[in-house]
């Protein structure tokens, strides 16, 4: 009998332990997973999440054109661009009233160098697509509402302090325009970035529907509040249409969760060593 019971509570002991046993493993497993989920989540929400839109390039000037130099006078090519927007041609135009600009584009990147120019000498330089007037088939800027972003990738500028970026998006009876100062002092590449929502149109009506665009014409141009411009110069790498990249979660944030995570790895070993 005295056996019997001792065999009974062996087994009453064992069981318990085992039950114990068995609860501290899923405590352990439970710690670990948790902590390994926090871990990955909070380091996917510091990354940039990467854009799904197609890239749509304007120009990356892979199509050699000119120099074209205009001195009191009006300078102009025109040259196919299979690779550029539209794939049918584009037009590059040099003028001005006095003073001296040369326009070209060459190994893939496209360049204007100016002198003497003062806001009673206008400066123009135009790059159209396909060329001034006409237009291509309809395209869609907005890749089904993904785009909504303008890219000028610039290589070098110097003395801009008078001139601007002038981009006309045309469309079916509208113009759509953004505009901006052109930073000087660039020395590595550097790129600006319009808005789709900050473009404006001189004839009113929707301006942020690009979804129809039949030409585009990209200009070098004086501020309407330029004085003079002495010898300047302006390269441009790229220009392209994509959307915006996508801000990651602050830091602090998710720092919380890489601390959450640390304290699970942290428990679970503890009591994988107790």
């Amino acid at each position: 009998m005295g056996r019997r019971m001792v065999r009974f509570h062996m087994k009453n002991l064992v069981s318990v332990l085992d039950r114990h046993a068995n609860m501290a493993v899923l405590r352990l497993i439970f710690w670990r997973l948790l902590a390994c989920g926090c871990a990955a989540f909070a380091l996917a929400m510091m990354m940039p999440i990467a854009a799904s839109a197609a890239t749509i390039i304007i120009d990356d000037f892979s199509t050699p054109q000119g120099p074209l130099t205009a001195t009191g006078s009006l300078a102009s090519s025109i040259v196919a661009t299979p690779g550029a927007i539209g794939g049918t041609t584009r037009e590059l135009r040099a003028i001005s009233g006095s003073g001296s600009v040369t326009a070209e584009v060459a190994g893939g990147a496209f360049q204007v160098t100016g002198s003497n120019l003062t806001n009673t000498s206008p400066l123009g330089v135009n790059i159209a697509y396909p060329s001034i007037r006409t237009t291509f088939p309809v395209i869609d800027l907005t890749d089904g509402g993904m785009n909504d972003t303008l890219f000028i990738v610039l290589l070098e500028t110097s003395n801009t302090a008078d001139l601007r970026f002038e981009v006309d998006l045309v469309g079916f009876r509208r113009g759509n325009n953004f505009a901006t100062p052109i930073p000087s002092g660039i020395t590595t590449p550097t790129t600006l970035a319009f808005s789709f929502a900050d473009v404006v149109s001189p004839g009113g009506g929707d301006v942020r529907n690009l979804t129809d665009i039949g030409a585009v014409v990209f200009s070098i141009a004086q501020s309407p509040s330029a004085g003079s411009t002495g010898p300047f110069s302006v390269t441009v790498d790229e220009i392209r249409v994509g959307a915006a990249p996508q801000i990651a979660i602050p830091l602090p944030a998710a720092g919380w969760l890489l601390l959450v995570a640390v304290g699970g790895f942290g428990l679970a070993a503890r009591k994988t060593s107790g």
